[in-house]
């Protein structure tokens, strides 16, 4: 009986050792996937650039095959950044439920640290993310383009620039706003040492 007593109050009250141990494996997970996604938000447009420019270079008169080929490697290029883009979104989740669970460390600690609430600034990683997606998605459909349609290539690569631009942002910054809502019952419960 005494036991059982003895692990419900561990479980109400963990101590600093736990919680340490719990912010520590946050921070490591936050780390982890903040460093993912930066990775790829430098990679994906310097390979983007260097296919536009390797494209552009070539002179589809001297290898039909090359001019065959643009096409299928644009589309199959577009596809790729659609599907890390929508492996960014969930990092995006990620990241901001582990942003959420140090903030409720944090404040069970009683400690200012990483997690700590900030004003959302108008240049952040979510709209970076947002606009290196968009152009590097414009980008390949460019390429995709480029011989097939080389007089109005440019024209179909601006609207899917403005289109993904238009439809990336809201949706970015709604799914954060939907996180933060979804998890502010977790940031609104009591903290275990407050419950009683």
């Amino acid at each position: 009986m005494d036991v059982q007593h003895n692990v419900a109050v561990s479980v109400l009250h963990p101590s600093n050792e736990a919680l340490q141990l719990a912010y520590q494996q946050v921070c490591t997970s936050y780390h982890n996937v903040e460093d993912f996604r930066a990775r790829l938000l430098g990679i994906i447009p310097g390979v983007t650039a260097g296919s536009f420019i390797a494209t552009i270079a070539s002179n589809p008169e001297k290898s039909a095959a090359l001019t065959n080929l643009v096409f299928p490697f644009g589309i199959l290029g577009a596809l790729v950044v659609l599907g890390l883009f929508f492996y960014e979104i969930e990092n995006l989740r990620r990241s901001t439920m582990l942003t959420l669970r140090g903030q409720w460390l944090e404040q069970a600690m009683n400690i200012v640290g990483p997690f700590a609430p900030y004003p959302d600034n108008v240049f952040n990683a979510r709209d970076a993310a947002a606009i290196i997606y968009s152009i590097s998605f414009a980008g390949w459909v460019c390429i995709a383009l480029w011989f097939p349609l080389p007089g109005i290539a440019i024209y179909i690569t601006l609207l899917v620039l403005i289109i993904c631009a238009a439809l990336s942002f809201p949706y970015m910054r709604t799914l954060q706003t939907r996180i933060h809502q979804e998890y502010s019952g977790t940031r609104n419960r009591a903290l275990p040492h407050e419950q009683v």
